[in-house]
């Protein structure tokens, strides 16, 4: 009979599980970075095993098995350190609510699966899905709890092993396994969903953000800016001659060129700025915060940088020049569209008066 109600348990325990994948989907849509993910995951894993210790196997009074085990032993690798303490002291918590004869065993269990989760943890530094043979011996190690049997009496002790202790052992491993699985394919769907957005904004040739990315977030930024009274300064950059580059040393050449100035911009334009490419040669800086006179300098810097630069080319190295115009933003009504406008104007000033020059809307 205890037979049939552990495997209920079981049941009922990846039934938990995949309910909470369906919220747990939902949240890492709208999380990024390791840190969330780890943070989101402990959430649901401790969900999981309050929910499991909620619906036990009761063999006597205060002496219960569920499938906690299973959520204890994968807390550490799926949730970090602070989700694993958490469960365990969450866990802890209820199981001493929940009292008996079995309650100072059922804690020393839950703090074995924790320990052993958190050493497997350190041990597991693989990236991505954690392999089959790992989750199959981090299921075996769920079970090593039974080993808090100990604290209850010889005979106690022994009937329960004898009563479900092989068939808790196999509900662990699969209970593990299966748990880890149904987690690793909602984060690999979140991650590749998150892949391909991230790829449709960036430019493939230089990674910096591409125009769509750009028209997006620049008036964002912008508009931050002016809401805490702090100006936004604007470069359009052109590379003078780019054609001269693919006619002589081939579109590959140009490539790396275009590869190189980028890595020069994004560079200079640190955390706070945006660097983008508009298409062809043409490039985008963003400061926020940057108010005329220091945007002059800037550019001044970033065009001497660019034209005294050797852009390796494979055979041979190549040297070029970049015409820029800047607009300065500050909160006087003008939209960033209009500011753009001022700034590729500028652009068209510079390269019109011989190029390899810095030119600014206000000059005009």
């Amino acid at each position: 009979m205890k037979f049939e109600l552990l495997i209920a348990a079981f049941l009922q325990s990846l039934g938990i599980v995949f309910l909470a994948t369906l919220p747990y989907e939902m949240v890492l849509t709208r999380v990024k970075g390791l840190a969330g993910r780890r943070m989101v995951s402990g959430l649901v894993l401790t969900a999981c095993a309050l929910g499991s210790m909620m619906v036990p196997v009761t063999l006597a009074d205060g002496l219960i098995f569920d499938m906690r085990h299973v959520f204890l032993v994968l807390a550490a690798t799926y949730g970090g350190l602070p989700a694993a303490i958490l469960m365990a002291a969450v866990t802890s918590a209820y199981r001493f609510f929940v009292g008996g004869s079995g309650m100072l065993a059922g804690v020393l269990g839950i703090l074995i699966s924790t320990f052993v989760g958190i050493a497997i943890a350190r041990w597991n530094t693989i990236g991505g899905p954690t392999p089959l043979r790992r989750l199959a011996l981090m299921g075996l190690c769920a079970s090593l709890c039974l080993a808090a049997l100990a604290l209850l009496p010889f005979s106690t002790a022994a009937a329960v092993l004898l009563q479900v202790g092989p068939t808790f052992v196999i509900a662990n491993l699969l209970g593990v396994i299966l748990t880890a699985k149904m987690l690793d394919r909602e984060q690999g769907r979140v991650l590749r969903e998150q892949a391909l957005a991230e790829d449709a904004m960036r430019d493939p040739l230089t990674g910096l953000v591409n125009r769509r990315s750009f028209d997006r977030r620049a008036p964002q930024m912008v508009a931050k800016a002016k809401g805490q009274g702090r100006p936004s300064s604007l470069f359009l950059l052109d590379v003078d001659h780019f054609k001269r580059v693919n006619d002589t040393y081939g579109h590959p050449a140009g490539d790396a060129v275009l590869r190189s100035v980028a890595d020069i911009l994004s560079a200079r334009a640190g955390i706070s700025g945006m660097t983008a490419r508009l298409g062809g040669e043409e490039f985008a800086v963003l400061l926020p915060g940057v108010d005329e006179v220091s945007a002059r300098r800037k550019a001044e810097r970033l065009r001497g940088e660019i034209a005294g630069a050797s852009h390796d080319v494979g055979s041979a190295t190549v040297e070029v020049t970049v015409s820029i115009g800047i607009e300065t933003i500050a909160d006087d009504g003008r939209s960033f569209q209009e500011a753009f406008d001022r700034a590729d104007a500028a652009l068209y000033r510079a390269k019109k008066a011989g190029r390899n020059r810095v030119t600014a809307a206000r000059a005009a």
